[in-house]
């Protein structure tokens, strides 16, 4: 059985993400809600994130695939 939706490939959602979110762009997570802020690239395909008011106990930055990106986070207007 296919997917419903094609997944981008690493190449793809890297460029999309770099030409789309530069540093600084908040993001919400689609599924949580939570606020993130886009840094810069780490990597081959990585970018770094860091969480806007973390809860206690939550690591406020990490380092997220863009293709998780592409897939479960969205834009939030300024």
């Amino acid at each position: 059985m296919e997917p419903k939706t094609k997944s981008a490939s690493a190449r793809e959602a890297v460029t999309f993400v770099r030409s789309n979110f530069p540093p600084g762009t908040k993001l919400r997570y689609k599924s949580k809600g939570d606020l993130y802020m886009i840094g810069g690239r780490y990597g081959a395909k990585d970018f770094w994130m860091m969480a806007i008011n973390p809860k206690p106990g939550d690591d406020p930055k990490g380092i997220v695939p863009a293709t998780t990106i592409v897939n479960e986070f969205e834009f939030v207007p300024a």
